[in-house]
């Protein structure tokens, strides 16, 4: 009989570049594990987009923001939307949401 592989897809290079930021910025390790700094970013994230989970990871346990607005804003990782008067995350805010649930996960490297 046969054997079924499941195709994986390739991550894209945006993942590659912000995953590699996240290494040198100490939120995750070059293994794919989360920090403390990390998931407090991931907290954050969480928090701006007002849910409780995201990318099927666990859902989280509080509701404590650890890192302002500012400095979201100034890591490009929120934008500010005046017309509906709320935050959204950017593209590299959603791929670094992405890369944060799956390093929570452990299985945050990207794949090739």
């Amino acid at each position: 009989m046969p054997k079924w592989k499941l195709k994986t897809e390739p991550d894209s290079k945006e993942y590659f570049t912000i995953f590699s930021t996240a290494i040198k910025q100490s939120f995750i390790t070059k293994t794919g594990g989360l920090n403390e700094s990390g998931y407090g970013l991931y907290l954050s994230l969480l928090g701006v987009i007002g849910k409780n989970s995201a990318y099927n990871s666990k859902p989280r346990k509080t509701n404590l923001i650890i890192y302002d607005i500012k400095k979201l804003k100034m890591l490009e990782l929120v934008f500010y939307d005046p017309i509906n008067y709320n935050y959204g995350l950017t593209d590299k805010g959603n791929i670094t949401l992405q890369i944060l649930a799956r390093c929570l996960e452990k299985r945050g490297i990207p794949k090739i």
